[in-house]
């Protein structure tokens, strides 16, 4: 009786240790899971903010073509160009959040409100109008972010070092360089050298008295 009940025991202890072992396996593979899927997802957030900001930044270069145009209309005396431009000006800033592409919100929304409440006339004074939009270009312009600009690479290479002539003896000057003889053409021989004029000789000096 002894032999069966420690087998008995020893399967039961073995059949909670297996449980358990499954136990602990399963919730270290859930943890995993989870994180993993965590890491996932944030950066499938991050993907999707880059997404938005790249459309946000396309619709603001949109608004500055259009504002651009709007005042090239205005110089070419085209009303109804320039305030259909004006109005897809307006049209491209809408719905952009402000403070995700690094822009200030208060001064972006008061931005938007004065070109929607612009209208072109020809009525109207033409050099204030074009003045208005013109400034309304430098108003976006002064809203969007400035990015640090790159430093100047710098030269690694040594300086080229010039040799400088030897210091002469008091009264003697350099003696010229000799003249380096022509190479000859092709197909013609060398030219005659002309003969090194004879050395001088030193004047005698004079007798003292």
């Amino acid at each position: 009786m002894k032999n069966p009940m420690r087998v008995f025991a020893i399967i039961v202890i073995l059949i909670f240790i297996g449980i358990a072992l499954y136990w602990v396996g399963l919730n270290q593979g859930r943890s995993q899971l989870e994180a993993e899927q965590k890491a996932f997802t944030a950066q499938l957030e991050q993907m999707n903010s880059k997404l938005v900001s790249a459309e946000y930044n396309s619709r603001l270069n949109q608004a500055r073509f259009f504002l651009c145009r709007t005042v090239l209309d205005l110089d070419q005396r085209n009303f109804g160009l320039a305030n259909n431009h004006l109005k897809e000006a307006y049209a491209a800033l809408g719905n952009i959040n402000a403070a995700m592409v690094g822009i200030d919100p208060v001064r972006f929304e008061s931005l938007k409100k004065d070109i929607a409440a612009t209208d072109i006339n020809v009525a109207v004074n033409l050099e204030e109008q074009r003045g208005k939009v013109f400034t309304f270009s430098e108003q976006l312009e002064a809203l969007l972010p400035r990015t640090a600009p790159f430093p100047a690479a710098k030269s690694t290479s040594a300086p080229v070092q010039t040799p400088t002539p030897a210091a002469q003896p008091a009264g003697q000057t350099a003696a010229p360089a000799p003249a380096q003889p022509a190479s000859p053409a092709p197909g013609q021989g060398a030219a005659p050298q002309a003969p090194a004029p004879p050395a001088t000789a030193p004047a005698p000096a004079s007798p003292s008295k």
